[in-house]
């Protein structure tokens, strides 16, 4: 039998390549390692900046990379980087000449060198930059080098890369000018206002009526926990209904609350949500939805302690250890990272009230490890903010080898007695109950005035009759409620009604759709309850109204006519709120904009037809209007020509017994089916002698009629549709026939 063990040399190449492939996987998995090694390598090329902060989802790109990595403060920039952030991330990097950037969520830009300065290359997203009076920034669009140039010192500026492809500049702050190509005329834009390049190169200018005063634009807004921020314009039509947005994206898609503000208002406090971050605010008009102000952006973060992880409150590190006194053991620290911390401070301390601190360190990271000797130990954190507040976190124990906590007696307090009667305390919100919900409808249909304009939001809203009204008992403790109205159970984008003083809540401006409402109790210091379960709620339209009759009549002179389908309009009422309309006809439905529709229809048969208001995705907001549609066609027949017997003959009968034939017969019509023949003794056809049908143009008599003046006609059929008689003729018997 073979030797089958492995030689020197296979067990080399089987660990070079186990060793290959642990450090393969490492770099895929350590990603900043590699790029770490590249940052080295890149001593020779052009730097062009540096890297301030990152948040979230940031990534980069060197130019001889196909590979994105992950980007981090402090580092380098240089010629030709591409630097992409993600959804809910932002980062900010200074460029050599001192200008300030910050690439918003969900932006691209490529850093380019031009000659002794750099381009901005903005691909997706929005750029904002603070930079020094007459220092331009080049933005790469089109192929051509825009400049955009600040004319006051600190001016903020905003660029962004619309999803269309073109350019938008605003400043909030101060004038501004622009020049698409270096031989173009300069557009100067003032406090604002904004400018669209589009793809030509063409630019357009927008002045907006409203001008927001408080927050300023791009600021950092510290809160406490039931701190609001408040909302100041300046408006130049103050007549105008308009509403206040706010949305975690500054493209609008998903508006997170919405305030309609009434005339002559121009301030609102606003109570953010408890998840900080980016938010996006406008003035829109209430009517159509056109933007009135600029977008604006601010950054807010939370006025409190950071949460400690560990070590965990009263853990024991190292306790089956025998540690000498002096003996050092590492111990690790790690707490919640506090965005827009500008450092924390970690204290040590052997006592309770920190009155003797062991070791105190500043940091940047929420995490440090430090070398501690066998006792008892005390430990805290404190947070930085920019404008030098602190905010210390509660103290957690915990021992280094086996020694016992400190036992505190806690100290009894003494009670005094009251010198005087104390009014009453108001009763404080259980923050565990939920208000009762009363009388909650599930189904609306919407009423509406007879002279409202239903292509006028305004009118549309003045001229509701049954707004929905949400109601519920009051909550004990509770000064005001808040009312949350969703699409979505979960209420993951709700629109927030605050500081209703009443048990109930009129709804004024709805809309059709299915929706999900709650409601909670606000008491003091703006301690709330749960909220209530969320009810179900559908709004509808009423029904279009038909306004086309129920049949319509043709006269068709052709008997295929009858088989062919005609051309049947139906109309219908326009309705408020309504984008299209869907139309069932025959089992076939079709969606149309306009307030009728030519249905085509088979004559003389019944059609049912529905019709339902529908909004621009093609939901349905009303129930079905159903009726019933008949073309009722008559067939015109022409009467026949008669030809035998010639009128007024007279005929011979020879014999009294025999009854000799008469041949009856007229012109054939290749449009009929049969035809009908009428015997009379007097012109006007009121004695009816005999009447017959046939199948062909003519007909032998061989009955016995009256010797005496007999007259006859023929007409011509079709199902139930005659034709007129034809001109009656005579003939006169002489004898019996």
């Amino acid at each position: 039998m073979p030797d089958q063990s492995l030689s020197r040399s296979d067990k080399v190449l089987i660990f070079t390549s186990l060793i290959g492939s642990i450090i393969v996987g490492t770099i895929l998995l350590r990603d900043d390692l590699l790029y770490r090694y590249i940052q080295v390598a890149r001593k020779d090329e052009l730097k062009v900046g540096e890297i301030i902060s990152t948040k979230n989802d940031v990534r980069r790109r060197s130019r001889q990379s196909l590979s994105w990595y992950r980007a981090s403060d402090k580092e380098d920039i240089y010629d030709n980087d591409s630097l992409f952030t993600g959804l809910d991330s932002e980062i900010k990097f200074n460029i050599n000449n001192n200008q300030s950037i910050s690439l918003g969520a969900n932006s691209l830009v490529v850093i380019k060198p031009n000659k002794d300065e750099v381009v901005f290359d903005l691909q997706l997203g929005t750029m904002t930059t603070l930079t020094e009076p007459e220092k331009p920034i080049k933005i790469m669009y089109q192929g051509h080098v825009t400049k955009v140039i600040p004319k006051m010192n600190t001016t903020s500026i905003e660029i962004q890369k619309t999803d269309e492809g073109e350019l938008t500049v605003s400043s909030a702050t101060g004038e501004v000018d622009i020049q698409v190509q270096d031989k173009s005329k300069i557009l100067q834009i003032k406090k604002n206002e904004s400018a669209s390049i589009k793809k030509d190169l063409k630019i357009d200018k927008k002045t907006f009526s409203i001008e927001f005063l408080l927050p300023k634009s791009n600021s950092e807004i510290w809160l406490s926990k039931e701190e609001k921020i408040i909302f100041k314009w300046r408006n130049e039509q103050p007549k105008i209904p308009i509403k206040l947005q706010i949305s975690r994206s500054n493209k609008f898609d998903q508006i997170n609350f919405e305030k309609n503000i009434e005339e002559n208002e121009n301030i609102y406090s606003w109570m953010p949500p408890k998840n900080k971050g980016h938010y996006f605010y406008r003035i829109v008009r209430f009517d159509n939805n056109d933007q009135i102000s600029l977008n604006q952006k601010i950054d807010i973060f939370a006025k409190e302690s950071v949460e400690l992880i560990s070590p965990i409150d009263k853990i024991i590190l190292y306790g089956f250890e025998n540690l000498r006194e002096n003996e050092l053991r590492n111990v690790g620290f790690q707490w919640e990272d506090k965005r827009g911390a500008s450092k924390f401070n970690l204290e040590i301390s052997n006592k309770t009230d920190f009155s003797n601190i062991i070791k105190s360190i500043a940091l940047k990271s929420p995490h440090a490890e430090l070398n501690l000797q066998r006792g008892n130990y005390y430990w805290r954190v404190g947070m930085q903010t920019p404008a030098a507040e602190n905010f210390t976190s509660e103290a957690r124990e915990f021992s280094v080898g086996k020694v016992l906590f400190e036992v505190v007696k806690p100290e009894i307090p003494i009670v005094e007695k009251p010198i005087a009667i104390k009014e009453p305390e108001r009763p404080q919100i259980d923050s565990a109950a939920t208000p009762n919900i009363i009388k909650a409808e599930k189904n609306i249909i919407l009423k509406f005035k007879k002279d409202i304009d239903v292509r006028n939001p305004a009118s549309i809203r003045k001229g509701i009759l049954n707004p929905p009204t949400f109601s519920w008992e009051e909550l004990t403790g509770a000064n005001e409620y808040a009312v949350e109205i969703d699409k979505s159970e979960d209420f993951s984008s709700p629109r927030i009604i605050e500081s209703l003083k009443e048990t109930s809540f009129v709804w004024e401006d709805v809309k059709p759709g299915q929706y999900y409402w709650r409601v909670r109790g606000i008491g003091d210091n703006g301690k709330t309850s749960l909220a209530s379960a969320p009810t179900k709620i559908e709004i509808k339209l009423p029904p279009p109204i038909i306004t086309s009759p129920e049949s319509d009549d043709q006269i068709v002179d052709k008997i295929a006519m009858l088989k062919q389908k005609k051309s049947f309009k139906l109309e219908w009422s326009e309705m408020p709120m309504t984008s299209a309309y869907t139309v069932i006809a025959e089992d076939k439905e079709s969606i149309t904009k306009k307030t009728e529709v030519d249905i085509e229809m088979l004559p003389n048969q019944v059609y049912e037809v529905k019709v339902a208001a529908v909004d621009i995705k093609g939901q349905r907001l009303s129930d079905y209007v159903t009726k019933n549609l008949k073309l009722n066609a008559k067939l015109m027949l022409k009467a026949p020509e008669a030809s035998l017997p010639a009128d007024k003959i007279t005929v011979i009968a020879f014999g009294k017994v025999k009854n000799d034939p008469i041949l009856f017969s007229w012109r054939k019509n290749p449009e009929v089916s049969d035809y009908e023949l009428e015997f009379s003794g007097d012109i006007q056809f009121k004695n009816i002698l005999l009447t017959k049908k046939v199948k062909t143009n003519s007909y032998i008599l061989k009955s016995k009629l009256p010797s005496r003046l007999v007259y006859w006609r023929v007409r011509s059929r079709y199902g139930n549709n005659v034709s007129e008689w034809s001109i009656p003729r005579s003939y006169e018997v002489q004898g019996a026939i």
